[in-house]
């Protein structure tokens, strides 16, 4: 959301906080989701979310601008070393420093 810049990225969280308000879900669920957005964030790589966000854009809480812009913060990773599993290029350093290859 850094990206974004503050006063975007703050107006943006404020329509999702709104599109949470609005929407049919009981006021537990709603206090639950508008704290962890206060707490940890906004996940935004998960499939509920991004399905909330275009929920926000049919009941046009938000624009599909707004969505498109605030869902462009998705950094999708892509591996370097594609089929090389976690932790093989850590070993084959170790290996290497003691000499075993």
């Amino acid at each position: 959301m850094a990206a974004l810049g503050v006063s975007t990225a703050a107006g943006l969280l404020a329509k999702v906080k709104a599109g949470i308000q609005s929407s049919a879900l009981d006021d537990d669920s709603k206090n639950f989701l508008i704290s962890e957005i206060d707490g940890e964030g906004l996940d935004l790589n998960h499939s509920e979310t991004r399905t909330m966000v275009q929920s926000f854009v049919d009941s046009e809480v938000m624009t599909t601008a707004e969505s498109e812009q605030l869902l462009s913060v998705i950094d999708e990773t892509v591996p370097v070393w594609q089929g090389l599993k976690n932790g093989h290029v850590q070993n084959a350093l170790r290996a290497r420093e003691a000499g075993e290859i």
